[in-house]
């Protein structure tokens, strides 16, 4: 005779097997993927050297031109390996290049996102010296980088879609409602005084919010030139709170006058969306 007890615990049974599974194959589908990436490394200034080993002592073998692409082949500690036309290889520093993916490929298919416009409604956030509102900038760059990962196949979910006062602890609630992946927080900074300026990224803990807030953090510094303040601890609620690897992104201050026009600009929004976003493949793809 089958009890009520037994049922049960049949049923839990068959649904552990079940998430077991699941896990199984989504882990299966994301290595298969992998295998199939296209990578190149593309170089961010003119007169890049290009070396025979991955070290400043070894010999140049050519210098590359700013834009110019490479076949990637591995990284070796701060270089990448690269194809160059002739079928040899050769190194260059990762300081003066960076990692492109081909978009077309779902890379991202199968991973859940939560983007976090800081501030809104009640709470403006900061107001820099041209008028900008820090609460109107961050969900623009939301938005933006919504769209980039949408067509990389990632499910994306904002916490705020308009201009709403949204709890701090109502974002973090997000990511937990939705199994997510990962938790980026979009800030822009302000500061007593007009001569800080610059890009900053905040964790809270060592293992699992560290790698991702140092892999998107130098390939915003990377892509944008923008003054580096370094990846640093930061004891935020959305961070402290979550569960799954967080980071909160500061990405200029709109007390400094020069960063305030800067990050207004379309070329900025671009270069910042871009190079979040090809952190964030890295990131998910190491």
């Amino acid at each position: 005779m089958i009890t009520k007890q037994h049922y049960l615990l049949w049923t839990i049974f068959l649904l552990l097997v079940a998430l077991i599974l699941y896990r199984f194959f989504s882990s299966s589908q994301l290595t298969t993927s992998k295998e199939h990436i296209q990578r190149t490394v593309v170089l961010l200034e003119d007169n890049v050297n290009i070396r025979t080993e991955a070290s400043e002592k070894s010999s140049i073998v050519t210098k590359g031109k700013k834009g110019e692409e490479f076949p990637y082949l591995h990284q070796e500690d701060d270089w990448y390996h690269i194809a160059l036309p002739n079928n040899e290889t050769a190194y260059v520093t990762r300081a003066l290049a960076a990692m492109s993916y081909e978009k077309t490929d779902n890379l991202l298919e199968g991973k859940t996102i939560i983007l976090d416009a800081g501030h809104g409604g009640k709470d403006e956030g900061a107001t820099g010296k041209r008028g900008t509102l820090e609460k109107n900038l961050t969900l623009q760059t939301v938005k933006n980088i919504q769209q980039e990962l949408l067509t990389l196949g990632a499910t994306v979910i904002l916490t705020r879609e308009d201009d709403t006062y949204i709890e701090l602890e109502d974002r973090v609630a997000v990511s937990k409602q939705q199994w997510a992946d990962l938790f980026i927080s979009i800030h822009y900074d302000s500061a007593l005084t007009s001569a800080a300026k610059g890009i900053t990224t905040f964790y809270y803990r060592q293992k699992e919010d560290k790698p991702l807030a140092k892999t998107i953090h130098e390939s915003l510094i990377k892509r944008t030139k923008a003054n580096n303040r370094n990846f640093l601890y930061g004891d935020y609620l959305v961070l402290r709170d979550n569960k799954i690897p967080s980071i909160l992104l500061e990405l200029g201050f709109l007390s400094n006058e020069e960063d305030e026009k800067r990050v207004n600009t379309e070329e900025f929004q671009q270069t910042a969306v871009e190079a979040i976003v090809e952190g964030i493949i890295e990131y998910v793809h190491k």
